[in-house]
């Protein structure tokens, strides 16, 4: 019996070879066994997307942290220094040049492309200088506001100069 199992294993490792030996006789020349389109002869391609603009945060663009400290700095030199005698008048564009801030820091941690934050930036500059050459025209501010302060107190105006009159 043990010779039927040395005969046994010497027929399996002889068909595992004969086995290997055809596989890599087939590899080495497919055309011969009609397996071309199996294995490609020649090295395949692969897509390449378009390159696209890299995702950012905004608050991470020179651009941003130069505008805020633009506006932080007009806020400061008009608290101290104002442009017009009407006090009212003054306060609502403080707060309006406040919401500006505020916005800005809310849009800080947005994501987006480089094109999209340079638009966000730029309207968000136009709108802040526009409200500065009308503050400093006495023009209509562009908005009024009501607010309620902690002690109970309301803000209200129409974001327009008052006239002496």
């Amino acid at each position: 019996m043990s010779r039927r199992v040395l005969l046994g294993a010497a027929l399996v490792v002889a068909l595992l070879g004969a086995q290997l030996a055809l596989l890599a006789w087939e590899r080495s020349d497919p055309e011969q066994f009609g397996v071309r389109d199996r294995i490609p002869t020649t090295p395949s391609t692969s897509y390449t997307p378009a390159p696209t603009d890299e995702v950012e945060i905004l608050s991470a663009r020179p651009d941003y942290r130069e505008l805020r400290h633009r506006v932080e700095d007009m806020r400061d030199r008009y608290r101290e220094e104002p442009a017009t005698t009407d006090e009212d008048y003054h306060r609502t564009f403080l707060y309006l040049l406040a919401d500006q801030l505020g916005a800005m820091r809310f849009e800080a941690n947005r994501g987006g492309t480089a094109r999209q934050h340079e638009r966000t930036l730029r309207e968000r500059r136009e709108k802040i200088e526009e409200l500065e050459r009308r503050y400093l025209n006495s023009e209509p501010l562009g908005s009024g506001m009501r607010i309620h302060r902690p002690d109970g107190t309301v803000f209200e105006h129409d974001g327009r100069p008052h006239t002496a009159g």
